[in-house]
């Protein structure tokens, strides 16, 4: 589990290989693998002024998203997207807001985090029918509400199902998930700190694959 939270957390860093047939969108007109250039053309944005996100893309303005306004983020390696991030202040209810936008674009909270434990809503589910996994859930970010940090990590429920397909049964944890997830899987990660809301968007499983596919050639490598 600890190796999949650091999948997560240095998604923003990875070299993913690309395949130029891929198109699996990260958020509205951009694609995970997509070429600086064609960011830069797509959305007009302009290479990043501060230091520790050289070599990354940023929006000159705010965007749109669940009805209130970001600073928006393009991450890149080897001049290949492989996420997108949403940054802005926590004020009023814009966690209740953003979380209430990404449920109704099809997906479900599936991971929580906040810094020292973690919940598995999929381990919650295979512990058997008498366990409430949504109220286990719900305590678990209620007991967070004080903590420094708190993560969301949040899947397509259209990749849920078709793991569930692949497997004949639900996914018993995350990673079994990933293992059987298709290539195109979405996840959305919502960061909280206690003054800040980052939304991360990915694709978790091309990024699993094409970073082990990365070692491999490197392994082979006389």
């Amino acid at each position: 589990m600890k190796t999949l939270f650091t999948a997560f957390l240095v998604l923003c860093l990875a070299v993913p290989a690309y395949a130029a047939e891929e198109k699996i969108p990260l958020f509205k007109d951009v694609y995970y693998g997509m070429s600086k250039a064609a960011v830069r053309k797509g959305t007009s944005a302009l290479p990043c002024e501060e230091d520790i996100l050289k070599g990354q893309l940023c929006r000159k303005k705010p965007v749109n998203f669940g009805k209130q306004k970001w600073e928006q983020i393009f991450y890149f390696d080897n001049d290949k997207l492989v996420s997108v991030s949403l940054f802005k202040g926590l004020e009023g209810k814009s966690l209740q807001n953003v979380m209430r936008t990404i449920a109704d674009n099809g997906y479900s909270v599936i991971l929580m985090h906040n810094g020292t434990k973690h919940i598995d809503k999929l381990e919650e589910w295979s512990k058997g029918p008498n366990n409430d996994a949504d109220s286990a859930m719900l305590k678990f970010e209620r007991d967070s509400m004080d903590a420094n940090q708190l993560t969301y990590t949040l899947i397509e429920d259209d990749g849920i199902m078709k793991a569930v397909e692949k497997q004949n049964h639900l996914s018993r944890n995350i990673q079994e998930l990933m293992e059987n997830a298709p290539r195109n899987l979405r996840a959305v990660e919502v960061y909280r700190s206690r003054m800040s809301l980052c939304v991360k968007f990915m694709a978790p499983v091309a990024y699993i694959q094409d970073n082990q596919k990365n070692q491999e050639e490197v392994s082979d490598t006389f």
